[in-house]
């Protein structure tokens, strides 16, 4: 313990310039200056202490008191209880934006090797009306353009802030939804196929939709999304555009480009039937994306996709209640929370006894 306290009996002692390893016991016994630096740096160490607790403790009060909407505007120094973030001592809880309801069976072999707590959705209360920007990029006000449209009658597209799509795929896509005659609202990134390409659509193509086409290169999704004239969405799959798309039950056309959007695209068409694949070949062609933009905005069909997104929706809501999977995993996690904080703190006091610095 000694030496762990910035006392090493292998360098020179800096208090009394003597060789710690040839000092013997009762020298540093009768070293003053040694004992005064342990003293101050033993009541530094408890002034910590003190500190650490009345943080702790009013973080857990304020998690207590916290519903699952409210967790996601914790700053980031109380977040313990936010998804994936948390203090290093529980790194071995999980915490995630997911729901148990939807995922029983992943979360449950989760939940056999290591402690973890669907916790999900975090929605920050009215996320669908907030006024502030989530990003530092221009965001386009959509709202008028949308207005103008009949209900459910727009297919949104947005790949993301990060994705990339290669000049094929996006031609192709582009070609299909000419075809298709439908209205929509496109989100294009100036990088979206390479920084060196900034117009990567067909030559012609931005005249051809003028009537009832806007390409922008952002907007507040969420806004968006929430707008009644959207019908559908165009996604790469990402895990917050499926939640937002999800809670305004606006049916998905997938089209993952990595990592886990693959997973999330399965969980949407396959599992929770509220979407459709843009394409069921690697190769994408724009008939594919023809018929598909049909099959999600169509009424047969479409309508199937509006009726089951509708029955997520509600479960998403239900988690969220006072007695929902949600909260209650949310409480589960905070009592974990108490009880590895009193654990640190019975051991933290263990090695601050004064017995432990040689006094």
């Amino acid at each position: 313990m000694k030496e762990e306290l910035s006392f090493n009996t292998k360098e020179e002692c800096w208090s009394c310039g003597v060789q710690a390893a040839k000092v013997a016991a009762n020298e540093k016994e009768s070293c003053t200056k040694w004992k005064q630096m342990k003293k101050e740096e033993l009541h530094k160490l408890q002034q910590n202490e003190k500190m650490g607790e009345l943080h702790q403790s009013t973080v857990a009060a304020k998690c207590r008191k916290l519903s699952c909407t409210e967790v996601a505007e914790l700053p980031r120094d109380q977040a313990c209880c936010r998804a994936a973030k948390g203090p290093s001592m529980l790194q071995s809880c999980q915490r995630t934006q997911q729901f148990q309801e939807l995922e029983p069976e992943t979360i449950k072999a989760l939940q056999d090797n290591v402690p973890f707590y669907a916790i999900g959705p975090i929605f920050p209360s009215g996320f669908t009306k907030s006024i502030v920007a989530t990003n530092l990029w221009s965001e386009s006000d959509c709202t008028q353009w949308l207005d103008a449209k009949p209900h459910g009658s727009v297919l949104y597209v947005s790949f993301g802030s990060y994705a990339h799509v290669t000049k094929r795929d996006l031609v192709e896509m582009a070609n299909g939804i000419l075809l298709s005659k439908v209205n929509f609202l496109w989100v294009i990134r100036p990088d979206v196929v390479s920084s060196d390409d900034v117009d990567p659509l067909p030559a012609g193509f931005k005249e051809e939709v003028s009537d009832r086409g806007m390409i922008i290169t952002w907007c507040c999704q969420t806004t968006v999304l929430s707008h009644p004239a959207i019908g559908g969405f165009l996604t790469h799959c990402g895990w917050n555009s499926i939640l937002e798309s999800t809670w305004c039950q606006v049916p998905l056309l997938c089209y993952p480009l990595l990592t886990d959007q693959f997973t999330n695209r399965k969980l949407v068409v396959d599992d929770w039937k509220i979407g459709v694949n843009l394409s069921n070949t690697k190769i994408i062609t724009q008939k594919e994306v023809l018929d598909n933009i049909d099959h999600l905005m169509g009424e047969n069909l479409g309508n199937e996709f509006r009726i089951r997104i509708k029955e997520v929706k509600k479960i998403l809501e239900n988690a969220l209640t006072s007695t929902g999977s949600s909260e209650n995993n949310l409480e589960r996690f905070i009592k974990k929370l108490e009880e590895k904080l009193k654990a640190k703190k019975i051991k933290e006091k263990k090695l601050l006894h004064p017995s432990n610095f040689g006094f």
